[in-house]
């Protein structure tokens, strides 16, 4: 049993319509901002960003 679908090899394969994401036009927004932290900052960083 695969995530959302019922197997991989038969006809039965697409994923069940409860976990289909609808066909229409999606809009994303991402933002992308400079830091001078290293990693071991960046996750704590990312904790404190509220948007």
């Amino acid at each position: 049993m695969g995530v959302g679908g019922n197997d991989s090899w038969s006809d039965l394969a697409a994923p069940l319509p409860q976990y289909q994401i609808p066909a229409k036009p999606y809009r994303y927004t991402f933002y992308i901002l400079p830091t001078q932290t290293g990693p071991a900052d960046a996750g704590a960083l990312a904790r404190k960003i509220k948007f």
